[in-house]
């Protein structure tokens, strides 16, 4: 069951941050075109989703390298019908 848990942490967490990678990698791009084209440009301003400031668990960076103990922790919330 810790394998299926896993299995399904890790592909979300890896979806989004394959999402937030693109958009950074957007942001520089554009960043990099102004620095070129325009003598002042405004400062790079990268931002992270809101949510991620609620709980640590919600970035999917942490998700990634501590997923095997957020599988655990799940499924012993589960088995102890304590999960919400």
């Amino acid at each position: 069951m810790d394998d299926i848990i896993l299995k399904y942490i890790t592909d979300e967490a890896q979806k989004l941050a394959l999402r937030y990678q693109k958009y950074h990698n957007i942001v520089e791009l554009n960043y990099q075109r102004n620095v070129r084209r325009i003598t002042t440009p405004p400062p790079k301003e990268i931002k992270i989703p809101p949510y991620w400031l609620e709980d640590k668990k919600y970035n999917p960076f942490y998700v990634l390298k501590h997923g095997k103990q957020i599988a655990y922790s799940i499924k012993q919330k589960l088995d102890n019908g304590t999960y919400q």
